[in-house]
């Protein structure tokens, strides 16, 4: 089961404007339905951040160029999260499953851009893509 804490990169909650935290337990309901249906334990290896934090994580990648910098995430909102997926058994299911993603209204990343993961996303992109390049 995914609870809202395993979406957390933030120590408190309490911090978090209301509306990011109603998203929080919105995507946490959708990610334990694909845990669920899917079978498969999943590892939430990022999920909300603070454009404080969000900085840090691209300036810790070399990214200094504010521009290449995803200012508008998903992950600053509540609505986004990337789940470990090594073996990439994951992406495999959601690929064979995408009626699923599509009743529960989530989104994800293009796999070429998250090789290890899968950013899922509970409001979609602007291409309205279900599988989308940001």
């Amino acid at each position: 089961m995914v609870e809202v804490s395993d979406l957390l990169l933030e120590d408190e909650i309490t911090s978090i404007p209301i509306h990011h935290r109603m998203n929080l337990l919105i995507l946490a309901k959708k990610m334990t339905m694909i845990e669920q249906a899917s079978g498969i334990p999943l590892k939430v290896t990022s999920g909300f951040r603070t454009m404080k934090t969000h900085m840090r994580i691209y300036l810790k990648k070399g990214i200094t160029d504010i521009t290449k910098i995803p200012v508008r995430s998903k992950h600053l909102t509540g609505e986004a999260c990337d789940i470990e997926d090594k073996g990439k058994e994951l992406q495999e299911w959601c690929l064979a499953n995408e009626s699923l993603l599509i009743k529960l209204e989530l989104w994800i990343e293009n796999f070429t851009l998250t090789p290890n993961w899968v950013h899922f996303q509970s409001s979609p992109p602007k291409s309205g893509k279900r599988f989308f390049i940001p």
